[in-house]
Parts: C-alpha cells; structure tokens; sequence
C-alpha cells in the first residue's frame, strides 16, 4: 500500500504479537489446558508476560493507526500520473 512506515518497527513487537496469537490458537484448538493461562508458573503464560505481550500489542496498534493517518493525511494513496 505504500503506508510511510514499517508494518512492525520492533521485532518485540512481532514477537509480542506472535506469541499472543499462538497462546490463543492454542487454547482455541484443545493444544494447551486453559488452566494454565494466567497462571505464575508456566512459562509464557502468566499474568506479567501476558500483560507485557498485550502492551506491546498495543503499541503496535498505534503505530499502525498513525500510519494509516500519515498515509490518508499525506494522500499517499492518490496514484501520480
């Protein structure tokens, strides 16, 4: 599309989104018990991680909403002749 930015500008971030997405499909698919999630002792799924991941996710959201203002404010997606 031509966006002014990176789509992901931290690897963090991909990392975040990507971990959030398997988490989900995991306990969507019947591949990881639901009672595991939140809890302190497994790896990758307590409340602290799963909040970083979120926060991180929402930066992401950001960044991809301010370029999308970028692009329309800029009128990128005008095509040039």
């Amino acid at each position: 599309m031509g966006l002014p930015e990176q789509a992901i500008p931290r690897a963090p971030l991909e990392v975040s989104l990507n971990a959030l997405s398997t988490l989900r499909n995991d306990i969507a698919h019947g591949n990881a018990p639901i009672g595991e999630l939140f809890h302190p002792d497994v790896p990758g799924k307590s409340a602290r991680q799963i909040e970083a991941h979120l926060e991180n996710l929402e930066r992401l959201i950001d960044h991809v909403a301010l370029a999308f203002h970028e692009y329309g404010k800029s009128r990128l997606y005008r095509i040039s002749a």
